[in-house]
Order: C-alpha cells, then structure tokens, then sequence
C-alpha cells in the first residue's frame, strides 16, 4: 500500500535535491526553502514506513493510508495532465510493472543448498525412483513440509541428478500451485512431452494429446506445489497410465493429506528445519562471497539467534541474508536487525498463511522503488516466469526508474533487477549466459498479493477476482476475457478510468477494431498497455488519444497497419509488435516518437523500416530491422541511415544481403553496440566491411540461417557467439575472449571442421552447447570421434533436437543417455 506513498516522497525528494543544486534556484534565493521542505519529507517518510507496518493490525490506519494513496495518484495524475499540455516532465507518484512472458517451470538447481542432510536425502529418493520396480503402475513419491522449507530445492537436486536423466528418457516438471487451470496444465505437460498442445483444443482432446504423447515413454513427472490431490486423481493419473513400466510421479506438498490421497509410497519424505548451525552456514552464504566468511565469525552468536528468527526456513535465512548484507558487518548493525525481528514478530499476525514476520521485515528493508518492483509481480498467478528485459521495460514505462548521472533508465534498472536477486525476492534461472528469467517463491508471492491487494484487479475468463478493495480506485488490471464476456466486460470498464496499467488478453478468433476503440476511451490515462494475443483485426485512430502511453504491444495480432496518429504518443518508449505476420510497414509518423527506446519487431517481417527511424536518437534496442536498398528513394531506412542512432545497444538485422552495393556490405560506426544479431540472411557471403573494425564494444554476436556466409573471425571484443543453421562457415577463428559457443542445426552429424579444440582460436573458452542430430551426440562421447575436440572445454552439454538425448561434460564428471539404437554414422 505505502509502495506509491513512500515513492511518492522519494520522488519528490530527489527532485527537490536536484532544484537545491540548480543554479536558478540559488539566484532565486528558494534554497533555505527548499531545504526545509525536504527535511519535513523526510520526517513524512518515516511516518508512513511506521504506518505501513501497523496497518496489518490497525483497519483505521489501513483505511487512512487507502484514502492517502488514492489522493497521491489523482494528484499525480492531473499533474501529469498539466505536464502533457506544457510538455513538461513532470513524475510525482510512479509505480513499477513487471512483463508477464510465460507460464513455465523451474527445474533448475540452486547453487546456495547447505546441510548435511541434502545430499543424503536427494540419494536415498533418487535410489527409491529409479529402483527397478515390476509394478505396471505408475508409483507416486512425496515430498512433505510447510513453506519455505526447501521442498522444491530438493526436488530440483533430484531431477537434475545424472542417474534420474539416464534412467527416464522423459522428464516433465509441473509446477501446478494453489490456483491452477486444467487445460493450461495438461498443455503445458504436452509441451514438455514433446507434444502438440494445439490450440483452443477441449479438455478430452487434451487428455487423449498427453497419453499419446507418454505411451511406452518411461517417465518421471515432478508435481511441485499441489494443494490439490484431484489434480492427479481426476486428471493426470488415466492419461499417463500408458507410460512404460518404471515411470514414476513425483510430488512436493504442505499438506500431508494429498500425498495420503494420491496413495503416495509410505514413509513420506518428510523436509526438516534447519539446526543453528546449518542455518548460519547458508546466512553466511548469502551475507558474505566464498572464502570471506571468517570476516563475520565473530558476529556467529548473533547470526545464530537470527537463524532461530527465521524458524530454521532457508527462504527466511537467505532472504534476512539479503538485508545483512546491505548493513556493515559489526554487532551493532546485526543488533538491530535480530531487536526489529523480537520487537515486530507479534504484530504480524496478520499476514497471509504460513508467510512468517522475517519475510515481511525483509521486504521492509528494500529500497522504495525495488518494493514497487516486487509487489507488482502479485498480478500474475503463482510460478510464473519473468524475463529481466521486460521486467526493466515496464519500470521504466510505469516512471519509476530515471537516469542519474551517466546511467541510462536500463542500467538503474538492472541495478533494481540484481538487489531483488541478491536477496533473494527474484529466483534466477541460471541456465543461460545472463540469466535473463526469474520466478518468485511461493510465499513471498503470497506477501506481495496481500500488500498491494488494495490496488489491483484479476480477471479469470472475464470474472473479476476481488483482490482491490472496492474503496479504492483499482490501477493494475490484469487477466483474459473469453469472447463471451468480452461485451460485459468492456461496459463494466466504465468508471475505470483511473487504470494505469492494462495486460489483457481478449478471446476470441478475431478482435474488431469497435472493441479495442470502447477499451482505449475508458482508459485514458494508461502508462501501459499490453493487448498481446488478442487477435486484433484493425486498429482505430484513437490510439493516439493514450498520451500518457509509455509501452504498447500488440504482439500476435491480425493488424495490416498502424493508424497514422501513433505520431501523437510521445511519450512512448517501448513498442512491441512481434508476430504480427499481416503488418508489412510502418507509418511514417512513427519518426515522431522521440522518446522511444525499444522498437521489437520479431517475426513481423516487415517490407522495410521508414526512414524517419533515423530520429529516433534515445532508440537502443531494433530488433529485426530489415534491410533495403533505398537507391530508388522508396523511403525504406538502410544501413548508412543508422548511423544517427548511436544509442544502439542491440540491434537484430535481417536481409543484410539486400544492403550489397557493389559486392560490398558497409556498416556504419555504432560505439555502443553490445549485442548484434544476423537473422535470415540466406545470400550473405562475408560480414559487413569495417564491422570487425567498429565493433569494439560487442559483446554477443548471433548468427542465424546464413547459409552462405563463409567466415567469422578477427572479434576482439566478443564473449558469447551462437551460430545456428549456417552449415557453410569454414573459417570461425580469432575470438580471444569467447567464453561461451553455441551451435545449433537439427541435421549437424558431426563438429564443423573450422571447430578445431579451440585451443588457439579460443584460448578462453571454457563452455561449449550443442543442439544437434543423434549422431552428433555419438560422436561426443568419450570414444567417439569429436572427443578430443571438447575434451579440454571444462563444460559442454549437447542434446538432439527434442531435448530426449543428452551429453554433459563438467569437472565433476561425463554423463549421458544414449541408448543402444542411436546410429552411429
């Protein structure tokens, strides 16, 4: 609730320190005055951060600080009116939004796990599943214990275990939570089981997909979170009856009773607490880097009394590790943290279930502008996935982020990003070179739902689920509208007009432009809008009226054209438009969106990019920009027409071959170019003349359906390459700092022969992934003839093209799966 009234007064803050320092100001003699206003703020930030923490037990200062809030945004708002009128910049009360990607599982381990007994247990379960049982049906295991407690880290230690991928050729991971949906679950199995999930398909027609897609597969199916034991019993057990013998089922779970009704094998795995001595041992894990723990061992006996705070939950130890490691490592600052935890622990009883007071005195520590960030993930159901970029996007666009200094809105952003990370609020996923998605833990999802339940609205089908008071203006709305309903709920927008941010979804094979026109009108003062997958037909003019608009995507729409008036949103950083495979161009009013940051474009292959996009000079990110030679002056942007966009920071090119002048491809200078990207360029035959030379600042180069191209070599700068499905390269050489490689092509039978070891190309590689044909995988074992190619590369993992075969090379030792029928060459 406070997160906008205490951003409200930071904001407000840093503007008026700003002023203090103006020289206008000192001329003006206001500096006294302006002083004294900033120390009467911050006396007011103190009071709401006491009223935020006595609000869980008091209805009178709840309701004081609702009426607060509502006020703070009006204000904010009519200022924000006046600001769009003088063109001024004006941003009292910002919020932050976090981009919903997907729905997807986390099975990927944890690298901070401690205690004696994770080993042991992850060895005695993976013995239990993969023991040779005769039974024809499928045996269920459980794994029991309140939240936080570490169910899903055990887990995830068992999946990944070497013996568990030899032994089940098929592994899915369900994360189904207390609110699931089941077609949205029995899709998501398919697609794990490499299925075609298909589209508005029924319910009986996906039960009948997942027996298909599981018949005479041995599989093990980890079930993480379930509240409910019908989700096995009505609806997974009689699909997946047609696996192989020895298939087994996996379950994580608080309540004992579901693991009793699933029939589960007895004993139950049951997950204990933490002892003092475990619990501080992963505190120092998270307080201090590997081998600097003797610096905080005086502070033991304390740290100990804060383990027995947290009730032995390693999610309480490491995220109360994430405010220690923000405090100076001295008993005085360790004091008050353990005296906040003894003093507030009884006044917050009113928290939601099984979320203990630790989590919620963590979070009272996050700076105001990373609490936004946080609570804002509460729209979006359990276990969703995150990714970094689109999280940044949003903050950015919802006004919370600004520049300071050098520092651009995304590197603030990022900054945001990796505190939530560092204390453990933000789960990454650590799988690829930047660990760009992230989930949310259960129970601190649980915690920001009920601490910012007074401001958003969910919809399930069209159904509003009350999570805002209905005192107070709702701000965020969020959810999917069948066709059905999709009338109801257009008349019932009325009178919300006070949403800032709408991610909807509207049913339905085709959306008329009527639809989206009533949709704009009541919401006119929408920071973000968010209509992907909606299936837009047309767009109406009055698109143009949204002038507060900071990010719009309309991605996997029917739209043949953008209206003319998206010139008037100047406002609009961020424009989304991938898969939009009807759209051919662009208007050429777009040149007059000059704050926009982010122009993605991906599968929309476009005829070409006007030429206005040259004043586009805050532009960072142009995904898929299409080359076109514009000797005929047809208005199409090219290369050379770039080169005021200096601001580029990753840049995705398609057709470059298009750009040939004379045998020649010319690229211009872009000095802060880091990632770049070269997609379906099928004619292309050699790199960008000067490219090598200019590109001193890149970081990851992508190569993708250039068939033709010949050589890659002379990148002094770059750490990560990807090549895919460009099977002609004969010379990749000279890449002194590749730390990652990737090669992907589903018909690659064997390492190309410019893949030499690496050795003296790459003297810095130490990782190397694969996607290819099972043969390549023969070829990667130890006695195969691409062995001595990796054997020095201190990690690899290969997999065939549906993820059903693997290799895995680490210093911990050589694993795979490859079974008898796999053909050699």
């Amino acid at each position: 609730m406070s997160m906008i009234l205490d951003a409200f007064v930071s904001k407000l803050l840093h503007g008026l320190i700003a002023l203090v320092r103006d020289e206008v100001t000192m001329l003006l003699g206001v500096t006294d005055e302006i002083e004294r206003l900033q120390k009467t703020l911050e006396k007011i930030n103190l009071v709401l951060a006491d009223a935020e923490r006595k609000k869980i037990q008091s209805k009178a200062i709840d309701d004081w600080l609702k009426k607060l809030k509502d006020i703070m945004y009006d204000a904010d708002d009519e200022c924000r009116i006046e600001a769009e009128k003088s063109k001024a910049d004006i941003n009292l009360a910002p919020l932050v939004a976090l981009a919903l990607v997907s729905r997807k599982t986390s099975p990927v381990a944890e690298v901070d796990i401690v205690g004696p007994n994770i080993e042991k247990d992850t060895d005695k379960l993976v013995e239990l599943l993969v023991e040779d049982a005769r039974e024809n049906n499928i045996l269920v295991y459980a794994i029991v214990g309140i939240g936080g407690l570490g169910k899903t880290t055990l887990a995830r230690r068992i999946f990944n275990d070497e013996r568990i991928t030899t032994n089940f050729p098929m592994k899915l991971w369900i994360c189904v939570s207390k609110e699931f949906e089941e077609n949205s679950l029995l899709k998501d199995v398919i697609r794990q089981a490499g299925g075609n999930s298909g589209g508005d398909s029924s319910k009986a027609q996906l039960e009948i997909e997942v027996e298909n897609s599981v018949t005479n597969k041995k599989f093990l199916l980890v079930l993480d979170d379930l509240w409910e034991p019908k989700v096995w019993s009505d609806l997974l057990r009689n699909p997946l009856q047609r696996g192989a013998t020895g298939s087994r089922v996996l379950v994580t779970t608080r309540n004992e009773a579901v693991a009793l009704q699933m029939k589960a094998v007895k004993p139950h795995h049951q997950v204990e607490a933490l002892s003092a001595e475990v619990g501080w041992e992963l505190l120092c894990k998270n307080v201090v880097s590997r081998g600097e723990e003797g610096e905080i061992e005086d502070l033991k006996d304390i740290g100990e009394e804060i383990v027995e705070k947290c009730g032995g939950l390693p999610l309480a130890i490491k995220t109360i590790g994430g405010v220690l490691s923000a405090k100076s490592r001295t008993k005085k600052e360790w004091d008050k943290v353990l005296k906040v935890l003894l003093n507030n622990a009884e006044s917050m009883s009113g928290l939601p279930e099984g979320v203990q007071p630790v989590l919620y005195l963590s979070y009272e520590d996050l700076p105001s502008q990373v609490k936004q960030c946080f609570l804002y993930c509460s729209l979006f159901p359990e276990d969703y996935e995150f990714h970094r970029r689109f999280l940044i996007h949003f903050r950015i666009s919802e006004g919370f982020i600004h520049e300071e200094g050098n520092r651009t809105f995304e590197e603030q952003g990022e900054d945001y990003y990796g505190d939530l990370v560092q204390r453990s609020f933000f789960q990454p996923h650590p799988w690829s070179y930047d660990h760009p998605r992230c989930t949310v833990h259960d129970l601190l999802w649980s915690l920001a739902r009920f601490l910012a339940r007074d401001e958003n609205t969910v919809l399930k089908g069209g159904v509003e689920v009350q999570v805002h008071s209905p005192s107070v203006k709702p701000r965020r709305l969020q959810g999917y509208v069948t066709k059905e309903k999709r009338q109801a709920f257009i008349d019932a927008l009325e009178g919300h007009d006070s949403l800032r941010t709408l991610l909807l979804c509207l049913g339905g094979s085709q959306v008329e432009e009527n639809d989206v026109n009533n949709v704009i009108k009541k919401t006119p003062r929408l920071r973000v809008l968010d209509l992907s997958g909606s299936g837009i037909v047309k767009l109406p003019g009055s698109l143009g009226n949204l002038i507060h608009l900071r990010y719009l995507a309309l991605s996997d729409s029917y739209i043949t054209e953008i209206p003319e008036s998206i010139e008037n949103l100047v406002n609009l950083q961020f424009l989304i438009l991938q898969v939009c495979k009807n759209l051919r161009s662009l208007p050429k009013g777009i040149g007059k969106l000059h704050n926009l940051r982010s122009l993605d474009l991906i599968e929309t292959e476009l005829d070409g990019i006007p030429i206005e996009i040259a004043h586009l000079h805050r532009l960072n990110t142009l995904i898929d920009f299409v080359v076109r030679n514009n000797s005929s002056n047809s208005g199409w942007c090219t290369l050379e027409e770039l080169r005021p966009l200096r601001n580029l920071e990753l840049l995705v090119i398609m057709k470059l071959e298009r750009a040939l002048n004379e045998g020649e491809v010319r690229l211009i200078a872009l000095p802060k170019l880091r990632e770049l990207t070269l997609y379906n360029c099928p004619k292309l035959r050699s790199l960008p003349s000067g490219l090598v030379h200019h590109a001193t600042t890149l970081i990851m180069l992508q190569i993708s359906y250039c068939h033709n191209l010949k050589a890659i070599r002379g990148f002094s700068s770059v750490k990560e390459l990807e090549i895919s499905y460009s099977c002609n390269l004969e010379d990749v050489s000279d890449l002194p700092r590749l730390k990652l490689l990737k090669l992907e092509d589903h018909e690659m039978r064997s390492l190309p022969e410019w893949f030499h070891g690496g050795q003296l190309d790459f003297p810095l590689l130490n990782k190397l992934e694969i996607i290819a044909s099972d043969q390549q995988l023969r070829r990667c074992l130890e006695d195969g003839s691409d062995w001595p190619k990796i054997e020095h590369i201190r990690y690899v993992s290969a997999k065939n093209h549906d993820g059903s075969r693997y290799i895995s090379k680490s210093p911990s030792g050589f694993s795979n799966n490859l079974n008898d029928y796999v053909e050699d060459e």
